[in-house]
């Protein structure tokens, strides 16, 4: 059993579509883009794993592949994202 257990609560995530690098010039990339924070936001608060985040938050890029946010500058960003709140990978 671990002797100390670290809880991360994340308050506010607020990228935007160009922060994400989404197709912005498609009507409704703000939305995807808040769609992406909230999710981030809501997994990380939930007490997920990195890995569990980064798998979920995936599934969630991928319903909107429309929008570019299954791309490889996006999935940049989700791992900067797990960095800052995770740590480096190991």
């Amino acid at each position: 059993m671990a002797r100390l257990k670290l809880s991360v609560q994340v308050v506010e995530v607020n990228l935007t579509a160009d922060d994400w690098e989404l197709f912005t010039s498609m009507d409704g990339a703000d939305d995807v883009a808040e769609a992406l924070n909230s999710s981030f936001k809501s997994l990380v608060n939930a007490g997920k794993s990195r890995d569990d985040v980064e798998v979920e938050m995936e599934k969630v890029m991928s319903e909107h592949s429309s929008f570019g946010a299954i791309d490889s500058e996006p999935l940049w960003m989700l791992r900067q994202l797990l960095t800052d709140v995770f740590g480096r990978e190991e």
